[in-house]
């Protein structure tokens, strides 16, 4: 495995827990309550947690990203990064 292929996977990884942590919250809200050894309020809690302790790292991915990638954000095109550049393409003079 590449290390790029390591950075995706983490990120990937990343966004999948917090869309889960943050899903089982909205489906658990108004849950019927135990008590106060409540393992549906516990869990909760811990997604919030796991939620709280992730947002940097989530604001760090983005941010890297959007340092990373400009144009992504603000480009009308969105072929505009696909496209490999070449020879041709750079209209490089290739003369002795």
């Amino acid at each position: 495995m590449t290390a790029k292929q390591i950075r995706a996977l983490t990120a990937l990884l990343l966004a999948l827990v917090m869309i889960l942590s943050v899903s089982f919250i909205a489906l658990n809200a108004h849950h019927d309550c135990s008590g106060e050894d409540c393992r549906i309020c516990a869990q909760i809690q811990a997604c919030k947690d796991l939620l709280r302790d992730l947002l940097p790292a989530a604001a760090g991915l983005l941010a890297a990203w959007i340092v990373r990638y400009p144009g992504v954000a603000s480009s009308t095109e969105p072929s505009a990064f696909s496209r490999p550049h070449t020879l041709i393409t750079l209209r490089v003079k290739l003369s002795d």
